[in-house]
C-alpha cells in the first residue's frame, strides 16, 4: 500500500514539474524583464554545441500594425563584458520591425551558461502591451541561421508549484515516523 501512495506522489510531482521542465528542451532561452521603456535580457545557451555569439532581438514585424510606433531603439550603454552593440536597426518598410543586435567579441555563451545585463532602450508610442519578442542565433561570419524562438519573461524568485510539493513530498516521511512513534509511546502509557 505504502509503494502505491509513494508512486503516486511521485506521478503527481512529475506532471506538476512536466510544465517548469519543458522549458529545458530549447537550447536556448532568454528571459526578459521590462521595466518602463527597457527591456533586460538574461541569455542562456542551454545545449547548443558551439558558444553564443551573435543575437538579435527583434521588435514587432511590419505586419504587426504597433510596428511603426517603436523608435530609438538602442542596446545599453554598459553590456556584459566582451560583447558589444552590433546592429540597431529602426522598423522600416516593407517588412522589418527593428531589431537590436549582441555581438560577442570574445568567446561567447558556451553550453550550460547564462550571461545577464543585456538590454535595450526604446521609445513607445503604440498602446498594446508589451511583452515576449521573436529573437534569432546567426553564425557572426557567416550570418548562417542556428536556431530562433521568443523570450520569456522572468519568473519570479519565489519557488514555483514543484518546488513546494518537493518539499511536501519529503516532509510526509518525516511525519510518519512522528506519528509511529507518538502512537508507541501511548501505547505503552
Amino acid at each position: 500500500m505504502r509503494n502505491k501512495q509513494l508512486f503516486t506522489a511521485a506521478a503527481a510531482l512529475a506532471l506538476l514539474c512536466s510544465g517548469s521542465l519543458a522549458r529545458a528542451a530549447d537550447p536556448v532561452v532568454i528571459d526578459y524583464t521590462l521595466s518602463g521603456n527597457t527591456y533586460n535580457y538574461t541569455i542562456e545557451n542551454v545545449s547548443l554545441a558551439n558558444p553564443i555569439t551573435l543575437v538579435d532581438i527583434y521588435f514587432p514585424s511590419m505586419s504587426d500594425p504597433d510596428a511603426l510606433n517603436y523608435s530609438s531603439i538602442k542596446a545599453l550603454a554598459t553590456l556584459p563584458a566582451g560583447w558589444v552593440e552590433g546592429a540597431t536597426v529602426p522598423p522600416s518598410a516593407p517588412d522589418l520591425g527593428g531589431y537590436v543586435e549582441f555581438t560577442a567579441t570574445g568567446s561567447g555563451i558556451a553550453a550550460g551558461s547564462s550571461l545577464g545585463g543585456f538590454g535595450a532602450t526604446f521609445t513607445y508610442t503604440g498602446s498594446a502591451t508589451l511583452g515576449s519578442q521573436y529573437f534569432e542565433l546567426d553564425d557572426p561570419i557567416t550570418y548562417a541561421y542556428i536556431t530562433s524562438d521568443q523570450t520569456v519573461l522572468a519568473k519570479a524568485t519565489v519557488p514555483d508549484q514543484c518546488t513546494w510539493l518537493s518539499y511536501l513530498i519529503a516532509a510526509l516521511p518525516l511525519g510518519a515516523m512522528r506519528l509511529r512513534a507518538w502512537r508507541a509511546t501511548r501505547k505503552n502509557v
